[in-house]
């Protein structure tokens, strides 16, 4: 064998080399790029449903500040369960995004016992205007 052919095969092997080199390369970064992607997408999903679900709160404290204050408890008491149902879908979306995160947990006993006091609130305004409370 001449030198230049044994020049000209070791030099298409280490090209060959280099090229799947690239190509491995290339497949893992687009990979670490799609989960850097998916992440960011979940991440920002997260911090719009707290800016929701923040809102949503605060909306129901408002309701019961009104059903406390204001005539018509009624119309309160059924806009507080919608904007209730609201928050606890998202809240259920949220933890479907991120289930292994224990923040949301605590958030949704919290919720649970502002709940409660939401639901002991309304039941004495009721019971005081002798309104039926339809679940």
């Amino acid at each position: 064998m001449k030198i230049w052919q044994k020049f000209f095969g070791s030099s298409v092997i280490t090209v060959g080399m280099i090229v799947i080199s690239v190509g491995i390369s290339n497949v893992w970064l687009g990979h670490a790029h799609d989960q850097v992607e998916e992440a960011h997408y979940k991440s920002l999903k997260l911090i719009g449903n707290a800016r929701i679900i923040d809102s949503l709160l605060a909306q129901q404290i408002i309701i019961l500040k009104d059903l406390l204050v204001l005539e018509n408890p009624q119309a309160k008491v059924a806009e507080y369960k919608t904007t209730k149902q609201q928050f606890l879908s998202i809240l259920e979306e949220m933890k479907k995004l991120s289930p292994d995160t224990e923040e949301l947990d605590i958030v949704q006993g919290r919720y649970q016992i502002f709940d409660r006091l939401a639901s002991e609130i309304s039941q004495s305004v009721i019971t005081k205007n002798n309104i039926p409370l339809a679940d």
